[in-house]
């Protein structure tokens, strides 16, 4: 049966597609001798080709890079074939009288490589060619007829094989043939990149050249692999989407619902604002699906319904392949760089690093996608506003999207996308990673609970937003809270779900030109007039530290305040507020403690890992230099040999003026430093035994914010019942009390 093929002019030249569906054929190149014959015959009638696609249920693609080792082989077989007209030549030796006695076996291997291997199967075609050539040079001639018809054999193989070590393929693999089984070298030529035929964006299926998968998971049905090559540092990342484990009636249906789909769907207006777009597709998409299924005659349960009608929706009117990444909850950044689809999607994973991915994005699907976030956050986003930034939450995670473009990204549009928990971090999680001991946790909590002012700096990436997360969920539920930001990244409806009476304020972006919004300076002027709260700053960049510093010097905060900074260093912090924001020295002094984030990189390099670094404590006596002055005092310190944050002779003694103000608030505290040390253990040893306790139960939503909030309640509660009956702290009492009431809701609750 003859294969339908059409050539199609396309931006990077002509594309040969070739529907293998019609006769059959597994459309592999590397794997299929078959396929590798048809693709070949066709390219002898038309031609050179930039790109080829196979087209077999899932579309294949070989781009240029791979076609110009066909193309290369095209002219080669031209030669073969209709220059030195090979075939016409065998016919004529086959007829010589001499051939059947002397010569018939290599004959028969000739024609063997000239009607099969050539088409087939080049690099075999080369090898058995040669080995008939040295097999016929050995033999002597009993007489000069025999000689002369050894003559034109030897002429024909040694023709053939000068035009096969020619060619790309053959030169691609000199010293290397006894390597050779099973078309394995082909497999190091031809990586096709495959989709689905309904599916622009494109992607590798198998790990690069000479690489070796060192690990695979999956995530909401999503397979992620992680390669590496022999001698290179970097990881590769190969994520194969649930559309690619589908059947093929399964295919079949969301091919006929797409394009039926695509009929029905509204044009991408203010319909797309609503934000129900993809719950009323996706709606749409079902009844579809359940018609479809009916008139094939198939049996879809609910649950592959279901399954079908995401894809569908994503893959219309959603974020496509972008979706499939951020599932992954351990990918941190996604970059799409410029020029789009000329180099694959660069992801940043938590336990790799920055990685290359088998994602060849295409630029009419991220020209989509852009369009659509514009539409969504109603800015900007052309020459002169070129930047823009947008808090985009898709069903697979909450993410932080920054576009750039043409003139300030030279190549045009390029993207960075930051994936946030789906769930705020909490502090046992950070302990059970690493991320911060537990007596540094027990120290960041009572802090909180003291109701002070805390700055976490860092570099980007460094965990500042995660760690301030988690401080939040040690807020007491009694009291208010305003968060200020600029991109939302703070999950503020997650919190309300936990009970948290909270007033997320947006303030204009640091990179828009113009805007309505308030800047971050008149949003902090504007909270200090709604009210007595504990107040967050999503990041303090410039201006608006002067509100914040003057609410806090004249007391008008008088609960936690915290927020993040850039910094990697309690004096680059001190730096960069008073030389670069211009705040006045004496001003910083209302900043009570300094946490430093930063990552740590693993001894060969390969790996970052985030570290809490150092807690440090300003001290009110300094006057212009705080280094200069002993301003800074180190209450935690990270030990590199242990990777540990670390408690110094400072804190352990006592020596902490921010610890003793809040002492002098707690009747039971005030001049027993002991008290205070030992109220600090004390949540120490319960932050540990919450790890515990999900250790022994194998359930880690035990240390997930429903029942990290609920501990605090219930430690609060235990504190002053204890207070109360026994007339002082008793640690022992409190943490039993504690204990026993947690456990009990941990049970009514079905986590143990």
């Amino acid at each position: 049966m003859k294969c339908k093929y059409q050539l199609v002019s396309t931006p990077t030249g002509k594309e040969l597609i070739i529907d293998l569906e019609s006769c059959k054929i597994l459309p592999t190149l590397e794997d299929n001798p078959e396929c590798m014959r048809k693709v070949i015959e066709i390219l002898l009638k038309v031609g050179k080709i930039d790109s080829l696609s196979l087209v077999y249920n899932l579309e294949y693609n070989y781009p240029k890079d791979q076609t110009d080792i066909l193309n290369d082989y095209r002219l080669a077989l031209i030669d073969i074939y209709f220059k030195e007209k090979i075939e016409e030549e065998l016919d004529r030796i086959s007829k010589e009288p001499i051939y059947l006695k002397y010569h018939a076996p290599t004959i028969v291997t000739l024609k063997h490589v000239v009607k099969d291997l050539l088409l087939e199967d080049p690099i075999e075609a080369y090898l058995e060619a040669r080995k008939a050539y040295f097999i016929e040079k050995a033999k002597k001639p009993v007489d000069e007829e025999n000689k002369r018809t050894k003559t034109k054999i030897l002429l024909l193989l040694g023709n053939l094989i000068k035009k096969l070590e020619e060619t790309k393929i053959i030169k691609k693999f000199e010293g290397r043939f006894r390597e050779y089984t099973e078309r394995n070298f082909y497999r190091e030529i031809f990586r096709p990149i495959i989709r689905p035929a309904f599916i622009k964006t494109r992607l590798y299926t198998t790990g690069p050249p000479d690489s070796v998968e060192i690990e695979s998971y999956f995530k909401l049905g999503r397979k992620i692999s992680i390669f590496k090559k022999k001698n290179e540092s970097r990881f590769y990342y190969l994520i194969t989407p649930p559309e690619y484990f589908l059947k093929k009636d399964e295919m079949d249906i969301l091919i006929s619902v797409r394009d039926i789909l695509g009929k029905l769907t509204p044009e991408e207006t203010p319909f797309i604002r609503t934000r129900k777009v993809r719950e009323i597709v996706k709606g749409m998409a079902i009844d579809l699906i359940n018609k479809e299924a009916k008139e094939k005659g198939l049996d879809l349960s609910g649950e592959d319904i279901e399954k079908l009608a995401e894809i569908l929706t994503k893959i219309t009117v959603g974020f496509g392949i972008l979706e499939d990444i951020v599932a992954d909850d351990k990918i941190e950044d996604v970059y799409i760089n410029s020029p789009i689809g000329e180099i694959p999607i660069i992801v940043k994973h938590s336990d790799y690093g920055e990685m290359i991915t088998n994602i060849l994005p295409n630029e009419e699907e991220v020209r989509s996608w852009i369009s659509k976030i514009r539409l969504l956050s109603g800015r900007p986003l052309d020459e002169a506003h070129p930047v823009l930034d947008y808090d985009l939450t898709l069903p697979t995670a909450r993410t932080r999207v920054a576009i750039v473009q043409q003139p300030f990204s030279m190549k045009g549009y390029a993207i960075a996308i930051r994936r946030h928990r789906a769930r705020p971090w909490t502090l046992p999680l950070f302990i059970k990673n690493g991320m911060i001991s537990s007596l540094g946790a027990a120290l960041l909590w009572f802090l909180v609970d003291g109701g002070r002012t805390i700055l976490i700096a860092g570099t980007r990436g460094a965990g500042k937003t995660s760690l301030l997360m988690s401080l939040i969920l040690q807020i007491s539920r009694r009291y208010r809270i305003i968060t200020i930001e600029d991109t939302p990244e703070l999950p503020v409806d997650y919190y309300r779900k936990l009970g948290y009476n909270i007033l997320p304020l947006k303030v204009r972006s640091a990179t828009a030109i113009e805007s309505a919004e308030l800047t971050a300076e008149q949003g902090i002027r504007t909270s200090l007039r709604l009210g007595d709260s504990c107040l967050i700053i999503g990041e303090v960049r410039g201006k608006e530290a002067r509100s914040l510093y003057e609410a806090m010097r004249v007391g008008a905060m008088a609960n936690v305040v915290a927020g993040t900074i850039h910094g990697d260093s309690p004096y680059s912090v001190f730096d960069r507020v008073v030389n670069d924001i211009g705040i006045p020295p004496t001003s910083f002094k209302a900043t009570d403690i300094i946490v430093i984030a930063n990552k740590i990189r693993t001894p060969g390099g390969l790996r970052e890992v985030r570290r809490v670094v150092e807690i440090s404590e300003i001290r009110k006596h300094w006057e212009k230099d705080p280094l200069l002055e002993r301003g800074f005092i180190t209450l935690m310190r990270y030990d590199g040999k242990k990777d540990l944050l670390v408690p110094t002779p400072e804190l352990i003694e006592g020596d902490s003026e921010i610890l003793k103000s809040i002492a002098s608030r707690v009747r039971e505290f005030i001049g027993r430093w002991e008290k205070i040390w030992e109220n600090i253990l004390l949540r120490k040893e319960v932050l540990e035994t919450i790890i515990s306790i999900s250790n022994n139960a194998g359930n880690p939503e035990i240390l997930e914010a429903e029942c990290i909030v609920a501990s605090n309640d219930i430690f609060a509660n235990a504190v002053d019942k204890i207070k109360d009956e026994l007339g002082d702290l008793i640690k022992e009492e409190i943490y039993k009390e504690w204990k026993d009431n947690f456990t009990k809701y941990l049970k009514e609750k079905g986590y143990i």
